[in-house]
């Protein structure tokens, strides 16, 4: 059984958005670790004390610099390892030649088509020794980073029905004074890889611990 949506997000500094993703249980009875890999919408982070207590190693920034320059976080100053990687879907949305009815889902689309070296090379970084506890992050917390978080969960052979339940909790947290406080209003799944490189990274995959076999006549 999964933590409750409530218990799951984090009050930490001006953040939203922030959830950690342990506690989903993986096919075979596996269960990511409390703790480890986080996700969140960007928040500025003055002096650090308040993103403390979960250990950061990496953080990946999602934004492009325009963003970034609108709202620096200051993790920089906190975190040892904190990369930007710009998925830039803009320029994805533009590139579309007719409106079309679902844009979201076309956005999530062309993210995976024409965007699948970049989000390769952040799973990577995730999976690197030493890069747990890090942070997953983009503006709102929902679009690009529910994407490089669904890849990293579906990598390691999560069930899909958990994959979309995770994404859909950004919908009980991104309320209007989200919003009012924006600074600008506006791989085919290799589990068994996936999953060893992440246990290796830091144990952000625990196995399940084996009961002894029940005693004749118990």
């Amino acid at each position: 059984m999964t933590t409750p949506a409530q218990l799951r997000r984090l009050a930490v500094g001006s953040t939203f958005n922030l959830r950690d993703i342990g506690d989903y249980q993986v096919a075979g009875g596996a269960r990511t670790k409390w703790g480890r890999l986080f996700r969140s919408d960007a928040a500025r982070f003055i002096d650090g004390a308040d993103i403390a207590g979960l250990g950061l190693q990496t953080v990946i920034d999602l934004r492009d610099d325009a963003e970034i320059a609108a709202l620096p976080t200051g993790l920089d100053a906190i975190v040892p390892n904190v990369l930007h990687r710009p998925l830039d879907p803009r320029a994805l949305l533009s590139a579309e030649r007719e409106p079309s009815p679902d844009p979201l889902t076309d956005l999530y689309i062309a993210l995976i088509r024409e965007r699948g070296a970049e989000l390769a090379a952040i799973i990577a970084d995730l999976a690197r020794p030493s890069a747990l506890p890090a942070l997953v992050h983009c503006a709102a917390g929902k679009d690009r980073t529910g994407v490089v978080i669904a890849l990293v969960l579906s990598a390691i052979g999560m069930p899909d029905d958990i994959v979309a339940a995770d994404y859909a909790l950004t919908a009980d947290y991104l309320t209007a004074e989200f919003f009012d406080a924006l600074p600008i209003r506006q791989f085919v799944r290799r589990e068994g890889v996936w999953r060893e490189r992440f246990v290796a990274a830091g144990g952000f995959v625990e196995q399940p611990v084996e009961e002894a076999p029940a005693l004749p006549g118990t």
